[in-house]
């Protein structure tokens, strides 16, 4: 069964299940987290989308550098039933497998890989361009000025 972080750690440190594989590792880049915002909010508020954008970004480049114990701190309030030890065991697995995106930019190889999960799903009735969904201009904006 797929688990995760910090559920399939916790089973295991629980004797009730075993870690066989990082599905990260086993797929590759998948762009799992995305967001999403109306092109009309675009146009109304660009700025407050450069805004999220630059702080998402932040975060990423915070996580590159912050150490395990530090990003499990800062997780703790959202996994408030698990132990600091577990959720820095878990910050060490995933900067381990190179697991969280160092930027914001969308690729086209990891949005492919996202469309063969959705169509090996049965889920996908049609696959999409990137451009035609993906508007990297903020990312690329934000990368380039902080750098």
């Amino acid at each position: 069964m797929a688990l995760f972080e910090p559920l399939a750690r916790q089973f295991q440190s629980q004797g009730k299940g075993h870690i066989l594989a990082n599905m990260g590792l086993e797929s590759g880049e998948v762009p799992y987290t995305t967001f999403m915002v109306r092109q009309e909010t675009i146009e109304k508020d660009a700025k407050f989308v450069a805004a999220f954008v630059r702080a998402i970004y932040k975060a990423q480049k915070w996580v590159q550098t912050a150490s395990d114990t530090e990003i499990a701190e800062a997780m703790q309030a959202y996994f408030p039933d698990t132990d600091l030890a577990t959720l820095a065991a878990v910050a060490k697995s995933y900067r381990a497998t190179d697991s969280w995106a160092k930027d914001p930019i969308m690729t086209e190889d990891s949005f492919t890989r996202l469309q063969d999960i959705i169509d090996g799903a049965g889920e996908l009735t049609a696959r999409v361009a990137l451009p035609d969904l993906v508007d990297n201009s903020f990312a690329q904006a934000v990368v380039k000025e902080v750098g």
